[in-house]
């Protein structure tokens, strides 16, 4: 699939972000997919999982925005990532290794899920019942761990990426959460008796 000239032209190089100011590419990324059918099928469950009841609570507007908010934020964190890794490993062939898929809006997606609606019960595995918190915590765990032996294994998937949709939808539920604070007390001092 990556031989394809249209998606050597929007899978997401790092190298080309970085230096050669490729920046459609943090957003095209997410619209490529490798031609692993499991996988695929494994993203649009989650996507209609828990992505569905996101867009019922928010809308199709502001849903699409924290979607591609959170995709655009794990490829910047793993551009970033990749470059920090190169200058301290001296290893830079991840900065040159294309990366596609929508893995990490879709932990974004997770996320979201597991903070607004954490006490629901979801199966891990389609087997075991836990809280979606706690499933969310497990998925980021695990992704941690595949991360970090994935250095000696030399695997293909970007587990930094899907790491960074988790932490760009934490950023974005942090900041929303200041907004929130920071307008209620505005309107409760306007409010208050003098």
């Amino acid at each position: 699939l990556l031989k394809w000239p249209v998606t050597s032209l929007f899978a997401m190089v790092p190298a080309d972000v970085l230096f050669e100011f490729k920046i459609w590419q943090v957003f095209s990324y997410m619209l490529m997919h490798s031609n692993q059918i499991t996988h695929l099928l494994f993203n649009m469950l989650m996507l209609w999982f828990f992505g569905g009841e996101l867009e019922q609570l928010w809308g199709s507007r502001r849903f699409v925005t924290y979607y591609v908010m959170t995709g655009v934020g794990a490829a910047l964190i793993y551009c970033f990532g990749m470059a920090a890794y190169s200058v301290i490993s001296g290893d830079s062939r991840n900065l040159v290794v294309p990366v596609i898929g929508a893995s990490g809006a879709l932990y974004g997606i997770m996320l979201a899920y597991g903070i607004l609606f954490g006490h629901r019960t979801v199966y891990f595995f389609m087997i075991f019942p836990m809280k979606a918190r706690t499933f969310v915590a497990i998925m980021g765990l695990i992704e941690f761990a595949n991360m970090i032996s994935s250095q000696n294994s030399g695997s293909n998937v970007a587990y930094l990426a899907h790491l960074g949709g988790l932490l760009s939808g934490l950023i974005i539920f942090c900041f929303q959460s200041r907004l929130h604070n920071l307008s209620h007390n505005q309107n409760k001092g306007r409010n208050s008796p003098l």
